[in-house]
């Protein structure tokens, strides 16, 4: 089972925010996309930011990652 959610233009601004989910018999992963393509209202700086997490049922078999 694959999820995201995605919302634009967050508090009335240029921010953006994703939420990607994924949950499956070999991996399960959570990741969260954080852009601002003005960083502190300056128009040649942008900020992003990422993260995840992820679990799987048998460590020795499988690697994942989340970028």
């Amino acid at each position: 089972m694959l999820a995201d959610i995605t919302r634009n233009n967050l508090f009335g601004r240029e921010l953006s925010a994703s939420l990607q989910g994924n949950y499956g018999l070999l991996e399960q992963k959570l990741s969260l996309l954080f852009q601002d393509p003005h960083f502190s209202l300056n128009r040649n700086f942008g900020f992003s930011f990422s993260g995840g997490l992820c679990q799987q049922p048998r460590r020795d078999h499988i690697r994942c990652f989340a970028p």
